[in-house]
């Protein structure tokens, strides 16, 4: 049995994805590829019907779309022009918007899944929201995706993040402004799709994406097809690995010291997330209710970076609380950025996923993994370049009855 979307005399040539098992799970498919067919746009894939497969698995019938994801365009070419990232940041922008003027929510926009093609782009992936198990892209997703929400302005903080992941360096700076708003932690303070593709145009020209050779994206499709019909249940455009950036060096450093950075440090970074006057209004708090403790740990990450941006030591000590060594390091670091005698100079740091550990009604334990760029750090004696690296942190927490604070960190 099969629900048809499409004609068959006009339906284009299409493969297999196996979403899962169930009459459930087959019914959500079978609505939302039906809403996703009624948009009847280039830029938003939807499949042309949805089937039983063996044992009970739940099939989806996907049409072949010329072109190249954004993992292969860049293991094939430089980074992109700041004028390509902002026709990259639009494009994608219009298809969530009229993704969620329909009620749709993407839930995992990431370099896998936007495909660019002559004379515009493609999401990809968009029956993943289906599935119980999807949380979005490490990386991309925002910090309520953990949680599994899926919203509007969850799609909106990925595209900020993945025109910062596709950007050259030379025009880093200058994306990662344009982008500041969509990134913020408070998801309602991020601006909707349509807000989105409204500030990129007013931001400068746009160049369409410059996509390698027809040879190599031939050779490309050819090698997505055959794995694609290989791999029964994975989903051929979902990169776990994304090619290699220069910029980013990874690096297995010991994280005891989550807020030690007197020495040469450990989380080191400036993120732009709500500014520094409203980092504090990122932070979800309930009274007399524990909030979620992988949300609270990234906001107090970037609550504790802007602090060091910013040489605020009242901001970074309102991180922590407790008498442990976590303490004395907040201690001693403030009063060395109050004394001007240390600094953080183009430093960034994108948090890539929180997972919660363990919890119970006053403590928590998440594991925190983020990149730290490149960036320079100046104290009393000398200013030393650091380069850019990925690191991994495990951290307690306790709730103060208003807030999670953290009390101690380590290597996960």
């Amino acid at each position: 049995m099969s629900v048809s979307l499409a004609p068959a005399a006009t339906a284009p040539a299409w493969l297999r994805r196996t979403l899962g098992q169930g009459p459930a799970l087959r019914e959500r498919a079978r609505r939302r590829a039906v809403r996703l067919a009624s948009l009847a746009r280039d830029d938003v894939l939807a499949p042309d019907g949805i089937e039983d497969g063996p044992a009970g698995d739940v099939v989806a019938r996907v049409p072949i779309v010329e072109g190249m994801d954004l993992t292969q365009v860049a293991a094939h070419r430089p980074p992109l022009t700041a004028p390509e990232v902002r026709w990259l940041g639009r494009s994608v922008a219009d298809a969530l918007a009229a993704m969620h003027a329909a009620g749709l929510v993407h839930g995992d926009v990431s370099p896998a899944n936007v495909l660019v093609r002559a004379g515009g782009i493609t999401l990809v992936d968009t029956l993943a929201a289906v599935r119980d198990d999807e949380r979005g892209t490490p990386g991309f997703r925002a910090p309520e995706r953990v949680a599994g929400a899926h919203t509007e302005r969850a799609d909106v903080y990925a595209l900020g993040r993945l025109m910062r992941w596709a950007v050259r360096a030379e025009d880093e700076t200058e994306v990662r402004r344009l982008t500041a708003a969509l990134v913020v932690a408070n998801a309602a303070a991020r601006p909707t799709a349509i807000q989105v593709s409204a500030l990129i145009a007013r931001a400068g020209p746009a160049v369409p994406v410059a996509v390698p050779t027809r040879d190599v994206a031939a050779a490309v499709r050819s090698r997505a097809v055959e794995r694609t019909e290989r791999i029964r249940e994975g989903r051929w455009w979902r990169a776990r690995r994304f090619a290699a950036r220069a910029t980013v060096v990874a690096a297995a450093v010991a994280a005891a010291c989550w807020l030690t950075i007197a020495v040469p440090p450990l989380l080191d970074g400036v993120v732009e997330t709500a500014s520094a006057g409203t980092a504090d209004s990122a932070t979800v708090t309930e009274p007399g209710a524990p909030s979620d403790p992988a949300i609270a740990a990234v906001d107090l990450t970037e609550r504790r970076v802007a602090a060091l941006a910013a040489s605020d030591g009242a901001a970074l000590r309102a991180t922590v609380a407790g008498d442990g060594a976590v303490v004395d390091d907040v201690e001693s670091t403030a009063a060395l950025l109050a004394a001007g005698t240390l600094a953080y100079e183009g430093l960034t740091v994108d948090v890539a996923e929180a997972t919660l550990v363990s919890r119970t009604d006053a403590s928590a334990t998440v594991d925190l993994t983020y990149t730290l760029s490149a960036h320079r750090r100046r104290d009393a004696t000398a200013t030393q370049a650091v380069a850019a690296r990925d690191e991994s942190v495990r951290i307690d927490l306790a709730w103060n009855g208003d807030a999670w604070r953290v009390v101690a960190a380590r290597a996960p």
